[in-house]
């Protein structure tokens, strides 16, 4: 699967590390539908670690599109959910 973070590239995340990369992005979810920030950071900064960690960067190159967007590090509720509404 193919994953980008937002302001830091493309990733290759193997097959067998996608349930746990879902049940992160699950839990990131749920912190914007609580609008909890402190659970949103730590659950952003989990997913973005375990996505850089299982899996292979992309180069800058490729253009295939990619399956999961993640936002950057850093990022906060607010500019997500600007993030979403702005891509309708």
């Amino acid at each position: 699967m193919k994953v980008r973070i937002l302001n830091e590239g493309r990733f290759d995340v193997p097959d067998s590390y996608m349930q746990t990369i879902e049940r992160l992005d699950a839990s990131l979810e749920q912190s914007i539908s609580k609008n909890d920030e402190e659970a949103f950071k730590e659950s952003l900064e989990l997913l973005i670690k375990e996505i850089k960690t299982v899996g292979n960067k992309l180069p800058d190159d490729d253009l295939s599109p990619s399956d999961l967007v993640v936002p950057a590090s850093g990022s906060t509720i607010q500019e997500v959910r600007e993030l979403l509404e702005s891509d309708g």
